[in-house]
């Protein structure tokens, strides 16, 4: 079974090429693999990242080419063309992590997590539509996601059966951003190993 993570440029190329089993670190500091290698859970990772602890200005405009990367990603891993079961899901951090919200309901991935996803709140007439298992984790002190928004994405998501929202009292943006400004080892942990045992769960 299949996780694409990072949600960030992953191209077809890179998904054909990719070899069973293969577990490759996130450029970002941002890892779950160590919690689900070892379950029949395959991490494939994206290979583009955004520097620092902040949300880059022009990656917005790259959201429909990346949906379609990791669509064809899932399609992949249902397929069987990375062994497991035949399930895929994604999991993406920062403007990831409304890539994956996006993945959640416009797409037929098995399940999907989001990591302090930017903008989500701008797209949550969408939320009705999703179907399939996601989990959502929101740093409640992220300065690019204020109170406000985070209001909204709880509560719109409070009436999907298949979603799971935990909020971080404490934590900032990019708080499971190993060495980064706002890292927090101990909610990075309960972050990673609820959502490695999410993808034990659905995948």
């Amino acid at each position: 079974d299949l996780v694409s993570a990072g949600a960030l440029q992953l191209d077809h190329e890179e998904v054909r090429e990719a070899e069973l089993g293969s577990v490759e670190e996130p450029a970002s500091g941002e890892d779950i693999s160590p919690g689900v290698d070892g379950h029949g859970v395959h991490v494939l990772e994206d290979v583009v990242d955004a520097p620092g602890d902040h949300p880059p200005p022009d990656l917005g405009t790259r959201l429909p080419r990346e949906l379609e990367d990791h669509a064809a990603v899932g399609a992949a891993g249902r397929g069987g063309s990375f062994g497991g079961r035949g399930r895929a899901g994604t999991v993406g951090f920062c403007l990831g992590g409304k890539l994956a919200y996006l993945m959640a309901t416009r797409s037929d991935a098995d399940c999907n997590t989001s990591y302090y996803g930017v903008a989500i709140d701008a797209a949550l007439n969408e939320a009705s539509a999703i179907t399939k298992p996601y989990l959502c984790h929101i740093a409640a002190k992220d300065k690019f996601v204020p109170g406000e928004a985070q209001v909204k994405i709880r509560e719109a998501l409070s009436r999907v059966p298949t979603a799971t929202v935990h909020v971080y009292a404490e934590c900032d943006h990019a708080f499971a951003r190993a060495g980064g400004q706002h890292y927090d080892a101990a909610a990075a942990k309960t972050a990673n190993d609820r959502t490695a045992e999410f993808f034990r769960k659905h995948l």
